[in-house]
């Protein structure tokens, strides 16, 4: 098992409670494969989207878009449907809570492969379209593939044009940032509230930065390098802005209760020649950086795992088609 990334890890927390149903976690991918009613299905989660995906044909013909609106127009929890080569993608309904969407999806699984089977859909192969009995899900350089035996024998041609539409997938580095930024400033405001309220954890740096993560992923729509380099910029200097202002606060706080008025704006100002004259700018040093550097380990552990997941690998099973398997016929 590789590095995983902290915003995949409670991603594949909760891939990992279908696994009852007899669905197998990939956690390179953060995918989970297995049979549903019949139908082989993925379940997938994009930043806080989660998806449903299998690879169809009915009489060697893929789903119309007529079709996919009807899917979506009765099953309720989906969204939107979409499909690239021969896989068809679900996006579900957004909802708060783990146990709600789970619900949703098992739904969802539920409603769409009865649809697709009176609809004489059937298991493809996701490169040829070929309805063979060979086919198996494999985790290629980070994502799942239903391919059958050929198209597998040329996986390393696929391994390189999935990387190839990885990198065509426009990030919108603008709404990343603002989002980032959003997140930031929820983080900064816990590293203040600690600061006055009563002791400063080293550990809200680590939760600044993963709000930045979560922040820029959702608004960008793909973390990048960039990404990564800009959270970890954000972290050092929201760490350093909040901490001003936490000790600047509780300095204000401090003298009003000694019969001192002291506005917070010449406070924080004059901030290093207060701190440094009344010896505390010892202790303000020492929790900007312990908190920096909480942050900045979470955010190079999330770069060092997308450099490994970038890295062309053999690929993985991850779930072999039964024997007894029996593919439905058009009707």
């Amino acid at each position: 098992m590789g590095t995983i990334s902290t915003l995949d890890s409670g991603k594949i927390s909760f891939l990992k409670k279908f696994n009852g149903m007899g669905f197998k976690v990939d956690e390179e991918s953060v995918s989970a494969v297995g049979f549903y009613n019949g139908i082989r299905f993925t379940i997938s989660i994009e930043g806080c989207t989660y998806m449903i995906s299998t690879s169809v044909r009915s009489g060697g013909l893929l789903p119309e878009d007529d079709f996919l609106r009807y899917i979506v127009s009765e099953v309720d929890c989906i969204r939107d449907a979409v499909y690239q080569n021969n896989r068809v993608t679900f996006v579900m309904q957004n909802v708060l809570f783990a146990e709600k969407i789970m619900n949703s999806i098992i739904d969802a699984m539920g409603e769409v492969s009865e649809l697709l089977k009176k609809s004489g859909f059937i298991n493809v192969c996701e490169i040829c379209g070929e309805p063979v009995d060979s086919i198996e899900s494999y985790d290629i350089n980070g994502r799942v593939f239903d391919l059958c035996d050929d198209c597998h024998e040329d996986c390393d041609y696929y391994v390189q044009a999935r990387k190839c539409l990885d990198d065509s997938v426009r990030e919108n580095i603008p709404r990343g940032i603002l989002f980032g930024l959003i997140g930031g400033l929820v983080g900064a405001a816990g590293i203040v509230l600690s600061i006055n309220v009563g002791g400063l954890s080293t550990w809200l740096g680590a939760l600044l930065a993963y709000c930045l993560l979560i922040g820029y992923s959702v608004g960008s729509k793909k973390m990048s390098r960039f990404g990564l380099i800009f959270c970890g910029f954000m972290t050092v200097a929201l760490t350093y802005l909040s901490c001003r202002v936490g000790f600047t606060m509780r300095y204000v706080s401090w003298a009003k209760g000694y019969g001192e008025h002291v506005d917070f704006l010449s406070a924080f100002t004059n901030f290093y020649g207060i701190y440094k004259r009344d010896g505390l700018l010892k202790g303000f040093v020492e929790a900007v950086s312990y908190c920096s550097v909480f942050g900045l380990v979470l955010v190079a552990g999330d770069l060092a795992a997308m450099i490994r997941k970038r890295k062309t690998r053999p690929t993985d099973v991850i779930i072999e088609i039964p024997e007894e398997r029996h593919f439905y016929t058009a009707v």
